[in-house]
């Protein structure tokens, strides 16, 4: 028997901390709360974290702190998360790279148990939460206006996108002088 998996929304992205703490901030505007990982430190400051790792010019750091943060609102009836994943896997080669990347997903379903206690079933998200595709195509375009696709070896790699700073900062980075090394954008 396979395994049923759930359709999620997403969409990768590189922004500098700058332009993290402004997309956090219309989060905010909105009305959304971020709950974390940490207590200890908010998101901006996890993020700036994670960021300052990952384009650090003297040395790859690993591990990569990570990101995990959800987010939701009162009255809202779906969780979206700002996640950063531990590998990422080039196409084309047999090695991985640490995390390069922070994501922005939600679900596009979500699971009604059946009678019988033991099985379950996918509906769609906007059964339960009408405005939940909208919320995220709104904080997605967002990120989209400000960010080109990411290339490796010329091709678009994994739908991750880089704005202009993240992608000046990452070529100055000891991660592109080893592993990163065939990573591109078109600014």
């Amino acid at each position: 028997m396979g395994t049923i998996r759930g359709k999620w929304w997403s969409i990768r992205f590189l922004i500098s901390p700058d332009e993290f703490r402004d997309w956090i901030d219309s989060w905010n505007d909105d009305d959304f709360n971020f709950s974390g990982e940490t207590l200890s430190l908010n998101i901006n400051e996890r993020f700036a974290q994670f960021y300052c790792a990952r384009m650090n010019p003297q040395q790859e750091i690993k591990p990569i702190p990570s990101v995990y943060y959800t987010i939701s609102k009162t009255n809202f009836h779906t969780e979206l998360n700002v996640i950063n994943q531990e590998t990422v896997f080039f196409p084309d080669d047999k090695y991985t790279l640490s995390t390069i990347f922070i994501e922005l997903s939600a679900p596009a379903q979500y699971a009604v148990s059946c009678e019988d206690g033991l099985h379950f079933y996918y509906e769609d998200i906007l059964k339960k939460e009408p405005a939940a595709y909208e919320v995220f195509a709104k904080f997605r375009d967002q990120i989209k206006r400000i960010t080109k696709p990411l290339y490796y070896r010329g091709k678009p790699i994994y739908s991750i996108r880089i704005s202009k700073q993240a992608y000046s900062d990452l070529l100055k980075s000891a991660f592109i002088m080893g592993t990163g090394e065939g990573l591109s954008a078109t600014w």
